[in-house]
């Protein structure tokens, strides 16, 4: 911790003195990087905040709970369970640690701890041990839907008690464990009892989040009578740490190779429904977000690795089309661009933060067609795709979205076209190849005809498509796609626009 702290400070001075020259830092300048110092001197305070907690209280920081973090089960006391006072807050604890590896028993043990939790919160949070014992059971009971659904219960309950949900819920280890119990879906094992009760732990753990994020609103927010001022540093960070535990399950999601954009109950919807019903306002979310991105962080692989996850729960964040205009402006004006191309610059190799960053260019320039293509001009957007496309030719995905980000350049404002420096060649030269490398993505391949289609539309750069050979590409990617009639319309017109006869047929087809 103590290093993550001097690494801040470092930067921060960084920052400071590039502010007092007029010059840059990470590529950030002027407002941005005045946002950028503000950020730093926020993280600074809650870094010192974490430490004194860790010195006093001895919470981890680590981002998720695995069974290497805690001790085996210990087993059960000979002979049949004993009875406990269910009234008693030490009974409880006592034999929900006595009976650990008896399923069963923790069910009991959980159940009358989710009935003192309703009765008196305060008693139960502040009780390091219980927090601590709730997340063994969940750790090495994860396959028990009773157990779960028990462990749900009393943070559900602790949630509705603003301090508890800012502080002893917000802690990371915690907060891991209700976003992995909500992430599972509610998969059962084909029995309806336990189906029920897995989808009800799923639910709980869904509004204790969402208690969470509602108590950082109002903490946020100072009261109408002045009894409170607002504190705007302690709600950021609850809603920070809820973000980077996301970014984490999003980034596992990615390694599992998932690179579809809504991942299986992931934020989006209940961040959605909390906005909608105003329990939550979006510029905190948005904030809150945008101050969570690792950029300060180094380049280890770990941080690589938030990197990716941040990345790709951006793209979460932001629906496509006509319902994300709102949210994508509010997240391009918030500083997503220079963040992006921060977050790309740090770790030029990796497949997973170059592939989700193009595509979060894309989604922002194609969302937020007032504000995104400037901001994507004004950080050297284009030179980071073609750098990517260039680096790691194999990806198909990230070729896929390079391809589309590249060409949608064409269809914006000519000055904004300008301030891009596509270099159409480039564009062109990169299409190609990677229709050549990924024959067998049909997907990509139509991408890639109706690019081409698109650069002799308005470039008239005819010549350099058929550079190299792409008559024949063309033809053998025709030729192994006979079936899909899109890729065959798309193989024709650029054919044709090429001069030869679109009414080209592979032989054998019918």
């Amino acid at each position: 911790m103590a290093g993550s702290l001097a690494s801040v400070r470092d930067d921060l001075a960084k920052v400071q003195k590039a502010l007092s020259s007029g010059g840059t830092y990470l590529g950030f300048s002027g407002q941005d990087l005045s946002k950028l110092n503000d950020t730093l001197i926020e993280k600074q305070s809650i870094l010192v905040e974490i430490q004194k907690r860790s010195s006093s209280n001895g919470w981890s920081s680590s981002a998720s709970a695995s069974r290497a973090s805690f001790a085996g089960l210990r087993p059960a006391p000979p002979g049949p369970a004993v009875t406990f006072d269910r009234c008693s807050l030490a009974d409880v604890l006592s034999h929900m640690c006595d009976y650990e590896a008896v399923p069963q028993e923790c069910v009991k043990a959980l159940r009358a701890l989710a009935s003192l939790a309703y009765k008196d919160p305060a008693d139960v949070a502040f009780d390091d041990r219980v927090m601590g014992q709730i997340l063994r059971l969940l750790c090495w009971h994860a396959q028990e839907p009773a157990v779960l659904h028990g462990a749900m219960k009393v943070m559900s309950h602790l949630a509705f008690e603003q301090d508890i949900a800012l502080g002893t819920l917000a802690r990371r280890d915690v907060l891991a464990a209700l976003i992995s119990v909500r992430r599972s879906g509610g998969e059962g094992n084909g029995n309806a009892t336990t189906n029920s009760a897995h989808a009800e732990a799923t639910k709980l753990a869904g509004e204790a989040i969402a208690r969470i994020l509602a108590a950082a609103q109002t903490e946020a927010v100072a009261a109408p009578d002045g009894s409170s001022k607002g504190n705007t540093e302690k709600a950021t960070h609850a809603v920070k740490a809820i973000l980077t535990a996301e970014a984490a399950a999003e980034f596992e999601a990615l390694k599992n190779g998932a690179w579809q954009r809504h991942s299986q109950n992931g934020i989006q919807e209940l961040l959605a429904r909390l906005v909608e019903q105003e329990l939550v306002e979006q510029s905190l979310l948005v904030s809150s977000f945008v101050g969570a991105a690792p950029i300060l962080d180094g380049k280890s692989t770990e941080v690589a690795a938030a990197a990716a996850g941040w990345l790709a729960l951006l793209r979460q964040l932001v629906p496509e089309g006509a319902p994300g205009r709102a949210s994508a402006e509010l997240f391009v004006k918030g500083g997503c661009m220079p963040t992006i191309t921060s977050l790309m610059e740090m770790h030029p190799r990796d497949a997973l933060v170059q592939g989700q960053g193009i595509a979060a260019y894309q989604l922002l320039t194609s969302s937020c067609k007032k504000l995104g293509p400037e901001a994507f001009s004004e950080t050297q957007g284009v030179q980071r795709a073609e750098w990517a496309l260039a680096t790691l030719p194999e990806d198909e995905s990230l070729q896929r979205f390079g391809i589309l980000l590249l060409v949608s350049v064409l269809d914006w404002p000519m000055p904004v076209q300008k301030k891009c420096s596509l270099d159409f060649r480039k564009a062109v030269a990169f299409t190609k190849e990677a229709m050549r490398r990924h024959l067998d993505s049909a997907l990509l391949q139509v991408d890639a005809l109706q690019s081409l289609a698109k650069f002799i539309e308005v470039l008239a750069c005819i010549d350099q498509v058929k550079e190299g050979g792409a008559e024949g590409l063309i033809k053998a990617v025709m030729t192994r796609h006979t079936s899909n009639q899109e890729l065959k319309t798309w193989g024709r017109i650029v054919l044709d626009a090429m001069g030869v006869d679109r009414l080209w047929e592979p032989k054998g087809s019918s």
